[in-house]
């Protein structure tokens, strides 16, 4: 069971916030972070099993109102720190 950091990211905190709900309902998942990217942007990072973080981060993008979400899955828990993440 490999841990796996997934990023929800988008231009809403609306959107973003919609999408990690989306996410935490559809896989046992948790959310290590929220973080706000310059004026506009915002990103939540999820942690978990590499199954369940590719299901959440599926589920995140399927929702058609609001666009401008994106996402990406890191699966090399050494990058933790790089997050300010605690590491496992």
């Amino acid at each position: 069971m490999a841990k796996t950091l997934g990023i929800i990211e988008g231009n809403s905190y609306v959107a973003v916030l919609t999408a990690a709900d989306r996410a935490t309902k559809a896989a046992d998942i948790h959310v290590m972070r929220y973080e706000r990217i310059g004026e506009h942007d915002v990103a939540v990072v999820i942690d978990g099993d590499t199954a369940d973080v590719q299901i959440a981060l599926h589920a995140a993008a399927q929702d058609g109102t609001t666009g401008g979400v994106t996402t990406a899955i890191l699966t090399n828990t050494r990058l933790r720190g790089a997050f300010g993440l605690p590491r496992l």
